[in-house]
């Protein structure tokens, strides 16, 4: 029963983000199992509490870049766009020109920091931390 609903849901997020999402059907029909800890942990992920939209997107689609992964970037920005991030704030992320106001340029340069695996320059961690 499970296994239908998961397919059912991966089918409509497909038709919805017009995205391949076959990854998700292969490990819920190879490990039904794995594919429960791994729709567990969804929730964990969107979590953002007061943080605005545009800040979680800013830091998300900066970190999906620094995967280089195309299809994926496509799949944030459009969830960004979905949740009424700006355009032209998901385009200056896209394009990386820091046309961004200051507070997301600060949110930017810290999750290039910490995808980078640099270490997060103390002032920049205490402007975000004090945000």
């Amino acid at each position: 029963m499970f296994s239908k609903i998961a397919l059912s849901w991966i089918n409509k997020f497909e038709s919805h983000y017009n995205y391949d999402a076959e990854y998700l059907k292969v490990l819920l029909r190879r490990c039904p199992r794995g594919f429960r800890k791994f729709n567990k942990f969804m929730p964990m992920s969107k979590y953002r509490e007061s943080l605005p939209a545009d800040a979680y997107f800013v830091a998300f689609l900066t970190a999906t870049q620094s995967e280089d992964c195309g299809s994926c970037v496509e799949l944030v920005s459009k969830m960004a766009l979905e949740a009424s991030v700006p355009r032209q704030v998901v385009q200056s992320v896209l394009r990386g020109d820091g046309a961004l106001p200051q507070d997301l340029r600060l949110v930017r340069n810290y999750a290039l920091n910490v995808t980078s695996q640099m270490a997060v320059e103390p002032r920049l961690s205490s402007l975000c931390s004090a945000a």
